[in-house]
């Protein structure tokens, strides 16, 4: 169990938080990355704070009947396409590089700083510690994300956001990145990463217009597979589709 999404990193930042019809969203800050003065970028103590409370309660609340996990955290990325918008995200990382960079790097010291305040609350479940996905670790799991480099090539992301996304995965012991199968472009950056421990990868099915199909994403996941465990999540139906696993060989 975890506290609910209330896109929490995007609140540490300062991003006004949404609620409508049980949806929930972030809204952009800043209108362009030079707005920020980089020497007052400070965390927002209050959703800080909140999150803490929030794990609080639900370790009281489970006594050691369940375990308690990380909540949905978004990476570097996604956290400044949530303060800036991803248009001028897009543009910053061509026309304000150095100013993105030291706000990528804020944003993933307080990933990093908010989900060990986290991991020091939680307890450990039957000897060790889990994740949304159930995989279990003898030390802390950290689950991050970077669903905006749909936006972006896979050169781009090597160039501006990769670095920010080792600090964080260098930071935990055990390290699993999400990828939709429309971001899995970067897929070849991070199965080099040696410290990164897992790759999980959801099926965006059948949203053809920027996805791959199965098929196609098959050589893409035996390579992760064969250089790191993969995790696959495929919630849809395969309408229309003319593929059995059971008689394709990876």
């Amino acid at each position: 169990m975890a506290p609910y999404d209330l896109c929490w990193t995007q609140s540490f930042i300062g991003c006004p938080i949404r609620v409508s019809s049980g949806k929930v969203w972030s809204e952009p800050i800043l209108k362009d990355v030079t707005e920020l003065k980089f020497s007052n970028l400070k965390v927002d103590r209050r959703w800080f704070n909140k999150l803490l409370e929030f794990t609080e309660s639900l370790i009281e609340y489970s006594a050691g009947r369940y375990p308690i996990v990380q909540p949905l955290f978004r990476g570097p990325i996604d956290m400044a396409a949530s303060a800036l918008g991803p248009d001028k995200l897009c543009i910053a990382t061509y026309k304000h590089k150095e100013d993105l960079a030291v706000f990528l790097d804020f944003c993933a010291q307080t990933f990093i700083k908010a989900l060990k305040a986290q991991a020091d609350l939680i307890p450990r479940f039957h000897g060790e510690y889990s994740c949304m996905y159930g995989i279990w670790a003898p030390k802390p799991i950290c689950r991050t994300q970077a669903d905006h480099t749909v936006l972006i090539s896979p050169k781009l992301y090597e160039k501006v956001f990769l670095s920010h996304d080792l600090t964080i995965t260098k930071a935990f012991d055990y390290t699993i990145f999400h990828l939709h199968s429309a971001t899995i472009h970067i897929a070849e950056a991070l199965v080099e990463i040696p410290e990164l421990s897992a790759i999980q990868v959801s099926i965006d099915y059948p949203a053809r217009a920027f996805s791959p199909s199965v098929k196609e994403l098959l050589p893409i996941l035996k390579k992760i597979h064969d250089n790191k465990p993969l995790i696959i999540v495929w919630a849809c139906e395969r309408e229309g589709e003319a593929f059995d696993s059971r008689r394709t060989n990876p």
